[in-house]
């Protein structure tokens, strides 16, 4: 797969970057090299410039910029624009431009390519391509988009692809700089017919476009929303929507970012996911099942789920899933369930699908079955030893009827030997049993059915063994078995700890270990400290404990965990229960068991000593938590005396806390209050000032304090529910000072924010005003968050950074005091948020005042505002001043040009900065006006506008010369509103068009102003240019003028006469006056040809000319006959002088065609000849072709005049040509005579046939005498 690439295209022309909509409407925007160092920073991969206009102009790439460019940068540079052959590659290369971007050069000489990447390789060569939709053909445009070339784009681009061209530079014009979305289909057609990487050019704008982007190639719009121009689309023109783009963008996961853009502008559905089923169930499966559940998406877009399995017997392969895991639309969601790990009975799991925005459940149930599995011999199960365990310490305890419970014991080890068979311990279990409920004979049988395996024993001394022995000396008991069983137990305990069963088999041999209570007791505990933690020792313990309490010394870890077994199990008595209250005060750290065990011990026992012992614990652990409050609150009701109660009672009270605390804590407290924390004397001064009326001498009590804290919470600038009600009941308007004015804002505007998510950890408040965020943090998912603007942006952050919109919330003001925030604005004007809320309200009023202007204006200087509201406020202050410009008295306030002046011209529209213009113009603030077109331009200047600009600073600078104010001079005087000032300086330094310089001129001769040498430069440049509309007018202005050049005017009379000889174009008499006149008294072979050749053209359409004009036109045909030139329309002078027999014998065909071309004569003369064939024809003056040919009477010739263009021949012209009667007066030569003798005879004129026929005789008779042959 291709990288997606972002790609910068910077149009550049007369060495500035300019841009345009749809390939037209350039303008100017910014310094190239400064944009290639921006976007090189920004993180664009690439870079391609455009000198737009060189293929148009015809000129050269602009190679200087092109240096300093790739000098900055250290991304690939691909230049573009002028690139006609293998030199215009080489040159940029060299540049340093990694790729070459050809467009027009590769339109007018296709080998370019092949040629360009054999030699440098096809990487460096990229076909550019302007494509337009042409009655729904795509089709290729050239020079800039400017010339429809009629071809098939997709054809070219493959055909470029295929010869070479490594890269294809799509450019729509149909999108470009419109940024109304990439054009998808001409870009898909393409890519269909090219395997080379395709750059698609055209325009990105609206939301819908970016969102099909998106659909399309997700990564491709991630690049795009991490890319710093981004901001630049259409788009982001609603500013709620550049906002919220801020607050995503470059926070956590990006592709998180990009959904939560798409979900917060409404321009998507959250993805919801949809189940198959939501429960499975599985009946006694035998082998591992695989199964699926299908889930379904709703929509596109961005999905990260974890899935978890609660159940050890499910398993999920995949852990993670995102959207690239489904399949339109559709997942199969695959999971393993496995009998070996479940228990016999039902089972319960479920798979939890987990997302930022909930969870889905999927229900498990399977019912399992009692794995099948080899038990060692002598082997229980675990849940049969669990049972009887269970059974005996009901037994021991001795709080039920034994004979009952022996009943139970019997029944489970019946049942375990039906699951199990017998094996050994069930056999010394049973027995122990029938002992129990007296039926030693039974018992006996269990314990012969046991000696075998217990006798291999014997050796090891084992705790079957032991318990064996014990059992024996039940049924047979006498001193000396007695003795030998104690050794044994003795022994055994000696070299093994924490047997505890063993010391109580122990006991229950020799009671009178009992009444060594304390030695006893310590035995116990070191049984606990070796680890033991059977429930016979915390019976045998309390058992202990409840014979004599004040055993019990201390509240350690051994006596709690052993008394509160007890307790849960009924074994502890009231006089235990007061011995183990007494001990509270004693505890060294709190144990969250112990107080566990006295709020039990409360409950069976509810005495004021017991409650003190449970509050006294609490106290020494500085527990505060909700639990603990209701314990505190009850000590307090109860009036126990205990040292600090009511401070923890303060410490522990909840926030839903909506009552009047007791009247004692209240009066306690108003006596001293200062050692309390915070957030207890918030919650003590919100009750005072909630409950207690003003007028209580106990409220009176508090006023001072609670003043005092108010204000140093104020400014702090806290606020919870608890310091609002203190705060609403504290503050008033009269205590609002200059400093509480710059606090109080804060707390009234504060709102009370409360998620459900736990996973989110602060709320982000951004606004589309002002520049920059808050994050406050959610403690117990709420957040205190002060909201200046209706609008306000609200975003939560989870703990890796990610942030959402999409997350349910509650928002409730804390505060809503009118009142006091006006007091707060009065008071102290320049707080930024009442001061920008101020502005907000004016920038929604219709029409301003001067005094509304002025507050746009000082927030503007003051605030942190955004550069797109900034726009906003700037538009509204512009069109202030730019309605005072209406009137025709143009009267407005001088501070408004002063306030103008420092803005930065650069952030406005251009409609913007043409009303700031004109409103310096208007102020006279001429020369910040005149740099401020130097900068921008003066397009959308008003004319009248510029007109006062412009014959001002001809003024001030004197009729100084400047290029750019000889440009407004010009534009100005076209639109007609020059003055003298403006017209006497363009006469003195104006050179433009040959129109514009003649209606300058015009103007000036009209008023009487000077014109300087305005008609010699005039006259020079249509002489140059070849204008000739005004160019006599020109002339007889400039001959007019005492002094003239020799020089422009011999090149007056020669561009004349050249457009009179070779174009026909008639000039006036004067032109032929001046010609006889420059000719008489010449030598003629010094005269310009041309001017010989236009007289004598001009001669032979006269109708009649005078004999000096004769013989001057004689002397002229001598020389040009000299010099070999002839023409057809020489036959036209022979009425007025002898012309050759040449000339008169032969009929001439004239041809005007290139000077550098070698046109083919192709002819033939019927009726003879069928076939054409070529003749030679010679060109006689610069174009001019003739051939002569002699013709017969009777004889047709046919001409046809080719010329090569492009290789091969194409058909100029085409004719026929008759042999034509002799102009009167032509004696011609014998070829002539014999043609007019045959004309007379066709005529049938019989005199004129005698008479040339007599003529011919006597010539022919004189030639012989006068002539005679060697």
């Amino acid at each position: 797969m291709i990288t997606k690439r972002i790609i910068p295209c910077l149009d550049v022309r007369n060495g500035r970057v300019v841009k345009g909509t749809n390939f037209e409407g350039i303008r100017d925007v910014a310094d190239p090299v400064e944009m290639a160092r921006l976007y090189n920073a920004a993180g664009a991969d690439e870079l391609v410039f455009y000198d737009i206009t060189a293929s148009f102009e015809g000129r050269a790439l602009f190679t200087d910029i092109l240096t300093q460019v790739a000098s900055e940068i250290f991304i690939p540079l691909t230049v573009g624009g002028g690139i006609h052959t293998l030199e215009d590659f080489d040159r940029v290369l060299k540049c340093g431009a990694d790729k070459v971007s050809v467009n027009s050069g590769a339109l007018q000489d296709p080998g370019l390519i092949p040629a360009a990447a054999q030699r440098y390789g096809d990487q460096c060569v990229v076909l550019s391509t302007d494509v337009k939709r042409v009655n729904g053909q795509f089709r290729v445009f050239a020079k800039g988009g400017r010339e429809d070339t009629g071809r098939d784009a997709l054809d070219w681009i493959a055909w470029c692809t295929e010869h070479g061209a490594g890269e294809v530079c799509l450019n729509s014009i149909d999108t470009d700089g419109v940024r109304n979305g990439f054009d998808l289909e001409m870009l898909d057609a393409v890519a269909a017919r090219c395997a080379v990487p395709i750059i698609a050019s055209g325009g990105a704008g609206k939301m819908e476009d970016f969102v099909e982007l998106a659909k399309r190639d997700m990564d491709l719009a991630l690049r795009l929303m991490e890319y710093r121009d981004f901001t630049e689309a259409p788009l982001f023109k609603d500013l709620r929507i550049r906002t919220i783009y801020e607050g995503l963008r470059g926070h956590g996961n990006r592709q998180n970012a990009l959904e939560e853009f798409f979900l917060a502008t409404g321009v998507k559905e959250p993805i919801e996911l949809t189940l198959s089923t939501a429960k499975k169930v599985y009946d006694k499966p035998k082998d591992i099942v695989n199964d699926k559940v299908v889930l379904r998406k709703n929509t596109w877009g961005y999905l990260y789920m974890e899935v978890r399995a609660d159940g050890d017997f499910i398993e999920i392969p995949k852990k993670v899933i995102t959207q690239a895991d489904f399949e339109e639309d559709r997942l199969d969601l695959r999971f393993r369930i496995h009998p070996e790990r479940m228990h016999k009975g039902k089972n319960l799991g479920a798979i939890r699908l987990l997302t930022v925005h909930g969870d889905t459940v999927i229900r498990i149930e399977a019912m399992g079955e009692e794995p099948d599995r080899k038990r060692a011999e002598g082997e229980i199960s675990k849940a049969g030893v669990c049972r009887y365990m269970k059974l005996r310490e009901a037994y021991e305890s001795g709080l039920y009827e034994k004979k009952a419970v022996l009943g139970k014991i019997q029944n489970e080890l019946d049942a375990i030997r039906g699951a199990n068979g017998g094996s050994v311990i069930l056999s010394l279990l049973q027995a122990e049993t029938y002992l129990d409920a007296e039926r030693p004979d039974q018992a006996a049988l269990c314990l012969d059915d046991a000696w075998d395996t217990i006798s291999a024993l014997r050796d090891r001394i084992g705790t079957l063994y032991c318990y064996y022995q014990y059992l024996q000396y039940r049924l047979e008991p006498d001193e000396e078995k007695k003795d030998a069983v104690v050794r044994l137990f003795r022994k055994k305990l000696e070299d093994v700890n924490g047997r505890f069963y063993l010391q109580l088999l122990q006991l229950k041999m020799l009671p009178e270990m009992y009444e060594e209570e304390e030695a006893l007791a310590e035995s116990f505990k070191m049984q606990y400290k070796n680890g033991c933690r059977s429930p016979f020792l915390y019976i045998e313990t309390v058992r202990l404990f409840g014979k004599n309490p004040e055993l019990l010394k201390t509240m350690d870890a051994f006596e709690i965990h052993a008394l509160y077994y007890g307790v849960m199990n009924g074994l502890v008595g009231q006089e235990l229960a007061e011995r183990i209250c007494a001990l509270a005060p004693g505890a060294k750290f709190f144990h969250r068991l112990y107080y566990r065990l006295l709020a039990k011990l409360c409950e069976k026992y509810p005495t004021k000593d017991m409650l003190t012992a449970v509050c006294c614990l609490l106290i020494k652990g500085n527990v505060r938590g909700k639990e603990s409050f209701s314990w505190y609150e009850k000590g307090i009701n109860e009036e126990i005396s205990l040292t600090r109660i009511y401070e923890y009672f303060l410490y522990a009270l909840p926030d839903d806390y909506e009552k009047m605390m007791p009247r004692q804590v209240l009066l306690y407290f108003s006596y001293e209050c200062a050692h309390l924390d915070q957030k207890s004397r918030a919650a003590l001064y919100a009750n005072v000032a909630a409950y207690i009326p003003q007028d209580d001498p106990l409220y009176k009590k508090y006023e001072r304090e609670m003043e005092k804290f108010a204000m140093e919470q104020l400014f702090e600038s806290r606020i919870n529910r608890r310091l609002a009600v203190i705060y609403k009941h504290i503050i008033y308007r009269d205590m609002i000072d200059n400093q509480v004015a710059r606090v109080l804002p804060g707390i009234l505007k504060a709102n009370r924010i409360q998620v459900k998510d736990a996973a989110m950890k602060y709320v982000i408040v951004s606004n589309e005003i002002l520049t920059g965020e808050d994050a406050y943090p959610l403690q117990n998912q709420t957040a205190y968050v002060p909201l200046f603007f209706e609008d306000s942006v609200i975003m939560f952050q989870d703990t890796f950074g990610n942030r959402y919109m999409d997350v349910e919330y509650t928002k409730e003001p804390v505060l809503d005091e009118k009142e006091l925030e006006e007091k707060c604005f009065e008071m102290y004007p320049d707080h930024p948020m009442l001061k920008m809320k101020a502005c907000l309200e004016i920038m929604e009023k219709k029409d301003l005042e001067k005094e509304d202007v002025t507050g746009i204006e000082t927030a503007l200087d003051t605030l942190p505002v955004k550069p797109a509201y900034q726009q906003k406020m700037l538009t509204r202050i512009i069109s202030y001043y730019r309605a005072a410009l209406s009137g025709d008295d143009e009267v407005m306030d001088a501070e408004g040009g002063a306030y103008l002046l420092k803005l930065d011209k650069k952030t406005l529209s251009r409609p913007e900065r043409v009303d700031v213009c004109e409103t310096l113009i208007v102020q006279s603030y001429m020369v910040q006006a005149y740099e401020m077109i130097k900068e921008f331009g003066e397009e959308q200047i008003r004319v009248k506008r510029l007109a006062a600009l412009v014959s001002q600073l001809i003024l001030d600078r004197m009729f100084e010369e400047d290029d750019l104010l000889l440009h407004l001079a010009g534009r100005v005087f076209s639109d007609g509103h020059g003055d003298s000032v403006i017209l006497d300086y363009l006469c003195e330094h104006y050179n433009g068009s040959g129109e514009s310089m003649f209606r300058i001129l015009a103007e000036a001769v009209k008023t009487h102003v000077e014109t300087y040498d305005l008609e010699e430069r005039l006259l020079a440049q249509c002489l140059f240019s070849g204008c000739e509309k005004h160019m006599d007018t020109v002339f007889d202005l400039y001959a007019s003028r005492k002094e003239t050049s020799d020089v422009i005017v011999k090149a007056y009379f020669t561009v004349k006469c050249t457009e009179y000889f070779l174009r026909d174009t008639v000039p006036g008499d004067k032109v032929f006056a001046y010609l006889e006149g420059a000719i008489h008294g010449m030598e003629l072979r010094k005269v310009p040809e041309i001017y010989l050749l236009a007289l004598a053209k001009f001669y032979s359409t006269l109708a009649q000319i005078t004999e000096e004009q004769k013989a001057l036109l004689s002397r002229m045909m001598d020389i040009l006959s000299a010099r070999g030139m002839v023409f057809a329309w020489y036959k036209d002078l022979a009425k007025y002088v002898d012309m050759p027999g040449e000339v008169m014998d032969k009929e001439i065909i004239e041809y005007h065609g290139r000077p550098d071309g070698r046109p083919i004569l192709k002819i033939r003369i019927l009726p003879d000849e069928e076939e054409f064939h070529e003749e030679e024809m010679n060109m006689v003056y610069k174009g001019i072709y003739v051939r002569q040919k002699l013709l017969f009477d009777g004889e047709i010739m046919e001409y046809e005049i080719w010329e090569n263009e492009d290789g091969r021949l194409v058909k100029k012209a085409e004719g026929e040509v008759t042999c034509s009667e002799p102009a009167t007066g032509d004696k011609g030569n014998r070829f002539t005579a014999l043609n007019a003798m045959n004309l007379y005879l066709g005529m049938k004129d019989d005199r004129k046939l005698k008479e040339s026929m007599t003529e011919y005789v006597m010539d022919s008779q004189i030639a012989k005498k006068l002539f005679r042959l060697a």
